[in-house]
């Protein structure tokens, strides 16, 4: 068996072939939910009360969802 030589300049993550995958396929884009889910995940209520960190949740969220959030 004669083991094919490859180029070291390529990079096997692009090497698709003849097909063509859109980069969708590949990863879904994150919306504020996604985020939201995320910081629910590492930050989750503390020992100051369930009210307060619904408070604060809300106060993040307006800032995520804000129209200039991502500039």
């Amino acid at each position: 068996m004669t083991r094919k030589k490859s180029s070291a300049s390529t990079d096997f993550r692009y090497q698709t072939g003849d097909g063509k995958v859109a980069w969708p396929a590949v990863g879904e884009p994150l919306n504020s939910d996604d985020v939201m889910n995320l910081i629910e995940f590492l930050i989750p209520p503390g020992p100051h009360g369930r009210s307060r960190y619904l408070q604060q949740k809300a106060a993040v969220r307006r800032e995520v969802e804000r129209p200039d959030a991502s500039q």
